[in-house]
């Protein structure tokens, strides 16, 4: 969690009985959870940065991008508000975190979330001005600016021993003389099964974009589905999502004020790398993250945090 202190203190203190559970009790309430939520999101769910407002998969946090973006079974910090809603329910006292990354050296993308026990809401936006734009020549004729906004609402509940939550984002954009907007969605479910969480999402699995031209564009849905084990001071993480990458992800803990981390992705025949630390200090936190991904080349990634 970004702010560690607070994150272990909520890992200590969850109280739904799932280790209770009889095992085969335990299979069929997963197995209802992963098959109802992929039936909202359809098959033709993908997890890639391409398609309709494709910086909406960017993510919001630093140690989630360390951790190689294998949290949707993590989701135990104010940024649940786009890894999985459903993480909210579990969020203790109220945390605001930000984010910045200077995406491959050609856009600034920030983000910022504030959330309390089952309530969240935030804003993701990514900005690359003086864009050189080039005639059916090759010649550079002038230049343009593009603007991406999303802002998120969510909330989260516990339902007997699963956690369940849902978001809603509405995404505007400006490229050039065009202009689009649109509205979407996401939800998402955690379950515990002693010191193993489990939890899946379905993000941005409805609406459309619709230009200032008329033209609408459906957003691309994803299916992320995956597992955390925490041991002591080690947390893991690993998910798949329908049709995109497989991610997985490790956090260590020294003490109540450092946490290093790492991850791995595949994605587009490629095996990516992701590194990162975090540093507490009372109710602030700093968390840091370089993703050297093959294809696009590595980015530096800084979450700010606090909690009150």
């Amino acid at each position: 969690m970004t702010m560690h202190s607070l994150g272990e203190m909520a890992s200590l203190e969850r109280s739904r009985p799932l280790g209770r559970w009889p095992s085969g009790q335990r299979l069929v309430v997963t197995l209802a959870v992963i098959l109802g939520v992929a039936a909202g999101a359809g098959p033709g769910a993908r997890a890639s940065y391409t398609g309709t407002a494709a910086y909406l998969d960017i993510g919001m946090g630093a140690r989630a991008m360390a951790m190689g973006g294998a949290f949707v079974a993590v989701a135990d910090d104010a940024t649940a508000l786009y890894y999985n809603p459903a993480g909210l329910a579990d969020v203790g006292p109220w945390q605001l975190v930000s984010f910045y990354s200077n995406q491959y050296q050609a856009a600034g993308y920030g983000a910022l979330a504030l959330a309390g026990r089952g309530l969240g809401g935030g804003v993701q936006w990514l900005r690359s001005s003086g864009i050189p734009a080039r005639d059916e020549y090759g010649n550079a004729s002038d230049e343009f600016d593009i603007s991406q906004t999303a802002w998120r609402l969510a909330l989260a509940r516990e339902v007997g021993p699963i956690a369940v939550g849902a978001a809603l984002a509405y995404a505007s954009d400006r490229y050039r003389e065009t202009s689009g907007s649109g509205l979407t969605g996401d939800v998402g479910a955690l379950m515990d099964v002693g010191s193993v969480r489990l939890g899946v999402a379905a993000r941005h699995f409805w609406g459309a974009r619709t230009s200032s031209t008329g033209v609408r564009e459906p957003f691309e849905p994803q299916l992320v589905a995956g597992f955390s084990w925490r041991l002591g001071s080690l947390l893991t993480a690993a998910e798949v999502a329908l049709r995109g990458p497989v991610r997985a992800g490790a956090e260590y803990r020294l003490g109540p004020l450092l946490a290093l981390r790492a991850g791995a992705w595949s994605e587009d025949g490629y095996l990516n790398w992701s590194a990162g630390v975090g540093l507490a200090v009372g109710r602030a936190a700093i968390d840091y993250a370089y993703a050297d991904a093959r294809v696009l080349g590595g980015s530096h990634r800084l979450s700010l945090s606090y909690g009150f």
